[in-house]
């Protein structure tokens, strides 16, 4: 080999290395950084969003402490999210809902649906409550993060190892009986959202007179801490949220 071909041999590696090296940074470089599955994407419902102040709230509780917190405030939480999932086509009506489970706290290098075109996403979630929404026998539970509704897709094992911090059963029907509102069944938010979906009159305080009849988003804009809201119901009337329906029947009075 005479030292023309040597060099060429030597400087033919060094360039393929260079070239391999710099395609190797340039991977690297340009690789996505993983992203926040709850507040870096868009949400697939935007619906019970108020909640992030809770999950906020639950990460300087101890674990002792954060499951009787959100029984407290958010008796009708498993019911919202099923009536949400529901409404957004993800459990079809003719599935039966056996209960809601509640988990809390972190996961990485996990998938995960976005509001927007993107099908899955991957990344993580911090501090977060995650509801497993168990479905008839023979039917994979639905896992979702609850702030944004963006479901997951974690094993068994994984979102085992989660807090647990709470489990429910659920009511999907329900009669309004003498002296109870929409309220007494349903969150403030659903309620407003069974008014919109099925007609019923909407007021601001508690006289339902044609001056103080507002719209569905008018109700969503006020503070129910400083004025209530009225949805005209009667007692009798039957709501059915597993096929969102509605039977009117004895006479009107508040909720």
């Amino acid at each position: 080999m005479n030292r023309r071909t040597l060099i060429w041999r030597v400087g033919g590696f060094g360039l393929l290395l260079m070239i391999a090296v710099g395609l190797f940074a340039y991977q690297d470089w340009t690789e996505e950084p993983p992203v926040d599955v709850v507040r870096g994407v868009p949400p697939v419902s935007r619906a019970l969003q108020h909640v992030s102040y809770a999950v906020d709230d639950m990460a300087d509780m101890s674990e002792a402490e954060r499951g009787k917190y959100l029984e407290t405030n958010f008796p009708h939480l498993p019911q919202d999210v099923v009536y949400y999932l529901r409404d957004l086509g993800k459990i079809h009506p003719s599935r039966e809902i056996t209960r809601v489970e509640f988990r809390y706290g972190s996961l990485g290098d996990i998938m995960a649906e976005s509001g927007d075109d993107i099908e899955r996403v991957n990344g993580y979630f911090e501090n977060q409550l995650i509801a497993i929404v168990y479905v008839e026998q023979g039917v994979e539970p639905y896992i979702v993060i609850v702030e944004c509704l963006n479901g997951t897709f974690i094993t068994v094992d994984r979102w085992k190892t989660l807090q647990a911090v709470g489990e429910h059963g659920i009511t999907e029907s329900f009669v309004i009986g003498r002296g109870e509102g929409l309220t007494h069944h349903v969150s403030y938010g659903t309620a407003i959202d069974l008014a919109e979906r099925f007609e019923l009159p909407l007021y601001v305080g508690n006289r339902m007179r044609s001056d103080r009849r507002i719209t569905p988003n008018e109700a969503r804009l006020i503070d129910t801490d400083h004025e209530q809201v009225t949805v005209k119901v009667g007692v009798g009337d039957f709501f059915d949220l597993r096929r969102m329906e509605y039977r009117k029947a004895g006479r009107q009075q508040q909720s």
